[in-house]
């Protein structure tokens, strides 16, 4: 396995990789599909136009596509677990202060947040989990990991909805969001 996940001491299990990037990839898919379930609220919340609820989600796709290379070529010349941990940190706080975002402007920047660290993630998690893996097991790794996706935006579904429910949009933000920061 590569020393993206090891110490001088010891070293993670291909399982526990696994499971830990697994279960991160899930909180992502959360994160990103909160501001989903939300988007009317907010539209009422800050009166946007449906041009600009739409840039919401165009600030969040510059942030990932523009950084996603920049975090590919990074991957390979630097500490691949500081480099998720940073983008684990980096969208979840962006998720928490899109909770707290005073307006539009704001809001904006929040979400372009949020893509610049799914980025970093979801660029390098998958070949941390090729590394640990053989290649007649490789398959199967991958497999589970992106299984998270699907779970994940269910989750930021079922969790945006209910949050905003009984607290209102911005708390659906910060409950999705606080997980990440813990676990970055």
């Amino acid at each position: 396995m590569s020393s993206a996940f090891t110490s001088s001491r010891r070293s993670l299990s291909p399982f526990w990789l696994l499971a830990i990037l697994s279960g991160l990839n899930l909180f992502n898919y959360l994160d990103r599909y909160v501001a989903v379930v939300v988007a009317e609220p907010i539209r009422l919340s800050f009166g946007l136009t449906d041009r600009q609820e739409g840039q919401l989600n165009t600030a969040f796709m510059l942030g990932y596509f523009l950084t996603a290379p920049v975090f590919g070529y990074l991957g390979d010349r630097l500490t691949r677990k500081w480099l998720i941990a940073a983008g684990i940190f980096v969208w979840s706080l962006g998720t928490v202060l899109s909770g707290v975002a005073t307006g539009f402007g704001s809001l904006l920047g929040y979400r372009a947040l949020v893509g610049l660290g799914e980025a970093s993630y979801a660029t390098i998690s998958p070949s941390l989990i090729s590394d640990a893996y053989s290649p007649a097991r490789r398959n199967n790794a991958l497999t589970i990991f992106y299984v998270a996706i699907p779970v994940g935006a269910a989750l930021g579904y079922l969790v945006g909805s209910q949050i905003s429910a009984a607290w209102g949009w911005r708390y659906a933000f910060v409950v999705a969001g606080l997980p990440g920061l813990l676990l970055a």
